[in-house]
């Protein structure tokens, strides 16, 4: 998600009250890591900073949801490792959809992907 998608979302989360976005700890994480890999920590930092500003809560990952992410890893050949964790603590929450580019979300039956280039959708 781009800088200017961020703040068109934020900005659509504030107008619509009802919308409660949250994240988790491990997906901060993964913002961090792809901007360190690519050489721009400096911009990675910017990005979680302001996604921290967006959402209403950061969900910690804990020994539950690692549990049932492994469950999920072990049942399916096919759940990468971190959206296994991401499932895990959506479902222990009682979060059914997700606003994210990552694909790989779309095989769980219980999860709604919505594409951040589609963000409008959440409002439909």
């Amino acid at each position: 998600m781009r800088i200017g998608q961020i703040w068109q979302v934020r900005t659509a989360i504030q107008d619509k009250s009802q919308l409660i976005a949250v994240t988790d700890v491990a997906i901060l994480q993964e913002i961090m890591h792809r901007y360190a890999a690519l050489g721009r920590r400096d911009k990675g930092a910017d990005i979680v900073e302001l996604f921290v500003q967006i959402v209403r809560d950061v969900l910690p990952v804990t020994r539950k949801d690692m549990m049932q992410a492994l469950a999920l890893y072990r049942e399916r050949s096919d759940v990468q490792t971190r959206d296994a964790v991401h499932a895990a603590v959506m479902e222990s929450h009682g979060i059914t959809v997700i606003v994210t580019a990552n694909r790989h979300l779309d095989q769980f039956p219980t999860l709604r992907r919505i594409d951040p280039a589609d963000w409008q959708t959440i409002f439909a």
